[in-house]
């Protein structure tokens, strides 16, 4: 899939683990990586386990986070393809082939 990122610092904080590790630390470092080759390698949103694509909110259907160790999340949007709108609008994951990066945020704080 095809990764895009809200911030040039969401980028360089995904890109260099340096810069990850000193703003979260090594164990969600690792855990951040792992979930962005499992993004890169999925082909669409459907490809990847239902537990890694929670949409929190059914009434804002372009909300999306997957977990991260440490009760973080790493929060995204599709793009382009998969967004159906109508009187409900409705995300199709097997049509989800690119989405944007938007924040890590710690959750239960």
């Amino acid at each position: 899939m095809d990764l895009s990122f809200e911030t040039i610092a969401l980028r360089k904080i995904c890109s260099i683990t340096r810069y990850a590790e000193k703003k979260y630390g090594i164990y969600v470092t690792r855990s951040l990586h792992t979930r962005l080759e499992d993004l890169r390698a999925a082909n669409t949103l459907d490809d990847l386990p239902a537990e890694l694509v929670v949409n929190p909110d059914p009434n804002d259907p372009l909300n999306f986070h997957t977990p991260l160790k440490g009760d973080y999340i790493l929060k995204f949007q599709p793009q382009k393809l998969g967004i159906h709108t109508g009187d409900s609008s409705v995300v199709v994951l097997s049509e989800v082939y690119r989405i944007k990066l938007l924040a890590i945020e710690k959750i239960n704080d």
